[in-house]
């Protein structure tokens, strides 16, 4: 089946406290939004289109033909980020959407989340957590089929109880999602359209969903800020420092040995 892949990359990130995009920011030598592309790429994608806002010409000109792009201006959330999309409408196959600024999950999850939706309409990856704090809860009916996904600010007590989450990675049929995409509605606080309501509206038309729940929550982290950029790095750094000691190279202090990912 075909794959396509949309990488949001719109935003702004102020907490970064830069002059460049959020997704330019370094990890090894090389942008965050590289080592999305780059895993992407590793699993036959036949097209991948970066959803650019702030900042694009950046984005842009250090990408060049490698990437299709879709301007999203103003920034309206998630689901809006679909709608600015002029590549992929109308075409038969899957498409994954991820973010530009979530660097180190590996073309292995990318493989199996491909693999796995080819048997549903849409397919989330979550996670488990012993306090789900702040994401949004992954809802099931009692036979255990995904029906939505709710925001923490607007679950139920019981929903709060709730461990698995939403990582925000999703892989939809392509022309189903496409179809249904107008039916979005920014009934929210902050006039948002968001992907997360396309599984309900997914649901609501009898479509199968349901969800592959990753073990490594390190691979889902998202970088918002230094910290968060700095954590990322020192995932990225031992995945790469294993993979030479694996291969017969001795690291004498691997967690002070820094190797590009390329």
């Amino acid at each position: 089946m075909n794959r396509k892949a949309i990488i949001l990359a719109a935003g702004q990130g102020k907490r970064m406290k830069s002059e460049h995009s959020k997704v330019m920011q370094t990890i090894l030598n090389e942008p965050m939004l590289e080592h999305v592309i780059r895993e992407c790429e590793k699993v036959n994608t036949s097209m991948i289109e970066v959803i650019v806002g702030h900042q694009k010409e950046e984005i842009m000109d250090y990408f060049k033909d490698r990437i299709h792009t879709a301007v999203q201006e103003p920034q309206l959330g998630t689901g809006h980020a679909l709608m600015c999309s002029n590549q992929l409408k109308d075409e038969d196959g899957l498409v994954l959407i991820t973010y530009g600024d979530v660097p180190c999950v590996r073309s292995e999850t990318f493989e199996k989340v491909f693999t796995l939706a080819e048997s549903v309409d849409a397919l989330i990856v979550s996670a488990k957590l012993d306090d789900a704090g702040s994401y949004g809860r992954i809802v099931r009916n009692d036979h255990n089929h995904v029906i939505g996904i709710v925001e923490a600010k607007d679950a139920s007590e019981s929903q709060r109880l709730i461990q698995e989450i939403n990582t925000g990675i999703i892989c939809f049929n392509q022309k189903k999602l496409f179809k249904h995409l107008k039916e979005l509605q920014n009934n929210n606080a902050q006039k948002e359209y968001y992907l997360t309501d396309m599984i309900e509206i997914f649901v609501s038309h009898g479509y199968h969903v349901d969800a592959l729940i990753i073990e490594d929550m390190n691979e889902v982290m998202g970088v918002n800020d230094r910290v968060q950029l700095a954590q990322a790095t020192r995932v990225i750094q031992k995945r790469i420092n294993e993979h030479w000691m694996n291969e017969g190279v001795t690291l004498i202090d691997p967690e002070n040995t820094w190797i590009d990912a390329k």
